[in-house]
């Protein structure tokens, strides 16, 4: 199945394969985060859990068989087809996942002090 852009807004890319949410927030010009969840929203969505709020600029280029999303310094290219995502810095790569098997999702309990 083919992963699609489907929210760009505040910070946020969301794209979603009709099983999977798949979200990139930019933070600062070098820090994006990546979160994937199976529900229909993302826990948390508002209460960071790690880092100050959202505070960085995305910009999102959606083409036929990649997105690529960048926050200043670093950007991630999604590769549609197999959800693998592949990380650049300076337009050179630093690191990918594997087409297959790569990203393993499992639900964790979520406990709020």
């Amino acid at each position: 199945m083919s992963w699609t852009l489907v929210e760009n807004k505040c910070g946020a890319a969301v794209f979603t394969d009709g099983r999977y949410r798949l979200r990139m927030a930019a933070y600062a010009p070098n820090i994006m985060r990546v979160t994937q969840t199976g529900r229909d929203a993302f826990l948390l969505n508002d209460d960071p859990m790690i880092t100050a709020p959202m505070q960085g600029e995305l910009s999102v280029e959606d083409a036929e068989g990649s997105a690529t999303v960048s926050c200043g310094e670093i950007s991630c290219r999604l590769d549609k087809g197999s959800g693998a995502l592949i990380w650049l810095g300076a337009g050179a790569e630093l690191t990918r996942e594997p087409e297959q098997g790569g990203r393993v999702l499992r639900e964790i309990d979520i406990i709020r002090n």
